[in-house]
């Protein structure tokens, strides 16, 4: 299997995506936001962020970014490699 695109993780549906973190990628940290929890992963290519809404326990989005940008408010010490 090649190596999945940010533009083609993108395209997929919100259910393949969480089945997709949780089989494929690196998973590195978690931050709270308010309501939810955070959830840093990271594939190949790019960063993706899973937010679980508290009340619902349900992943309701996931963001994603290029490696060249790193998500911020994540503990300091984690090591991206």
């Amino acid at each position: 299997m090649h190596s999945l695109s940010l533009f083609e993780f993108q395209q997929l549906s919100l259910d393949k995506q969480v089945d997709l973190l949780t089989a494929k990628a690196q998973y590195l940290a978690w931050k709270s936001e308010g309501e939810y929890n955070v959830y840093l992963y990271k594939f190949e290519d790019f960063f993706a962020e899973a937010w679980m809404h508290l009340r619902m326990s349900k992943i309701i989005r996931i963001s994603c970014s290029k490696i060249s940008s790193s998500p911020e408010g994540y503990d300091k010490d984690i090591k991206i490699s």
